[in-house]
C-alpha cells in the first residue's frame, strides 16, 4: 500500500465492505448512518459519514476498529 497506511476511501466502498461480512444498515440520521454486525462473535456498530471521500487517516482508522475486522479488508 506505499507509506500511507490508511489511504481515502469512498462511503460506498465502505458499505460495500460491511454488507460482504454480514453487516445491516440499522438507521440514518443526517449524513451519518449505522450499520450492525456481528465480527468474532461480538456485536459490532460502525458508523459511517456520507461525505464524497473520506480522507482523514483518524476517521478511517476508527471506522476500522468500530468494525472489528482488518485494515486490509477495506483495501482488498
Amino acid at each position: 500500500m506505499g507509506n500511507r497506511k490508511y489511504l481515502p476511501i469512498r462511503p460506498k466502498r465502505i458499505r460495500a465492505v460491511l454488507v460482504n461480512h454480514s453487516f445491516s444498515l440499522k438507521r440514518t440520521k443526517g449524513d451519518h448512518e449505522q450499520w450492525e454486525g456481528v465480527v468474532n462473535g461480538e456485536r459490532k456498530i460502525v458508523t459511517v459519514p456520507n461525505y464524497s471521500e473520506l480522507k482523514d487517516p483518524d476517521l478511517i482508522k476508527s471506522i476500522i476498529r468500530q468494525s472489528g475486522l482488518s485494515r486490509d479488508d477495506f483495501y482488498e
